[in-house]
């Protein structure tokens, strides 16, 4: 159910590579894991414009 929401959140904000790598990511705060998260979905973004 949890990971149902999640894939439906990602969807809603158009997110879509953070739910393949969220579980991931270690970290030892919340923003850490934010910046994280939200580096690999940029970092995701920019490849698939390049391929």
């Amino acid at each position: 159910m949890i990971q149902r929401n999640l894939q439906d959140a990602c969807k809603s904000l158009h997110l879509s590579y953070i739910i393949d790598h969220y579980d991931e990511i270690s970290f030892e705060t919340k923003e850490q894991f934010l910046r994280d998260i939200f580096n690999i979905e940029i970092e995701s973004r920019q490849t698939k414009k390049v391929a």
